[in-house]
């Protein structure tokens, strides 16, 4: 191109037939080559295209699992607001409990402090020794 006015610049008058021709083939393998880039980023531009979609499905497949799950979360939250303004009720004790708790076991700890005459054992015994005694009913 010729500075400002945009025209081609013309062939000089002084090249041979032969060094047009290997000018020609220049340009040739030029354009060649440009074609088979273009093609080449066609194929990338279809394949970003595709990973594009399958981003997109995810973030939709996503959203949907978000409104679900903010769904979800709001229906706890009311329903724990409801429990809050319940009355709270003591637990009532089993009839046939004399102690008032409904247990098959009563842990019964021992505290011994001195050697009984009854004692037959000659060592002693921790300071206190806890033993599982089934309850009878």
């Amino acid at each position: 191109m010729n500075g400002s006015s945009g025209k081609p610049k013309p062939a000089p008058k002084d090249l041979t037939t032969a060094q047009l021709k290997e000018q020609y083939e220049k340009l040739k393998k030029t354009h060649s080559s440009l074609r088979e880039e273009n093609a080449s980023l066609k194929d990338i531009n279809t394949i970003a295209l595709r990973e594009v979609s399958k981003v997109d499905d995810e973030m939709r497949e996503a959203q949907e699992t978000l409104r679900a799950l903010m769904n979800h979360y709001h229906s706890i939250a009311s329903s724990v607001e409801e429990e809050k303004h319940k009355p709270i009720h003591a637990p009532q004790r089993h009839p046939a409990s004399t102690s008032g708790y409904d247990k098959e076991t009563i842990e019964v700890c021992l505290l011994y402090t001195s050697p009984s005459p009854r004692d037959s054992c000659a060592s002693r015994m921790p300071s206190s020794a806890c033993k599982k005694k089934k309850k009878k009913k």
